[in-house]
């Protein structure tokens, strides 16, 4: 990664799975997929991801977008601070993903 980039984005996002295989899906902040570019490095089963500070809006989708019936968690929406690290986990409740925040950190 390089130095404008780490200096920009200096707030971190983890997301993690319980019950699910994760590389099966897509994290979404603000309508777009979290690109892979922004991964420093991965926590079991998880994603690992630096952002600028800012508001977010972060859901989870079933990575192949024709299928029927994708499976698709609630939508949360956050402000993440300098420095701040924000966890979410996804895990399935009566068979629909549900995206719970875990904690914040600085």
């Amino acid at each position: 990664m390089d130095d404008r980039f780490n200096s920009e984005n200096t707030s971190f996002i983890t997301v993690t799975a319980e019950d699910i295989d994760i590389s099966s899906y897509k994290i979404y902040l603000n309508g777009y997929i979290h690109g892979t570019a922004t991964i420093d490095k991965k926590p079991q089963n998880g994603h690992f991801i630096r952002k600028e500070p800012g508001k977010y809006r972060i859901i989870v989708r079933e990575e192949n977008a024709s299928k029927e019936n994708r499976a698709e968690s609630n939508e949360i929406n956050f402000e993440i601070k300098e420095k701040e690290h924000m966890h979410f986990s996804v895990t399935t409740k009566d068979n629909k993903l549900l995206l719970i925040t875990l904690s914040a950190n600085k």
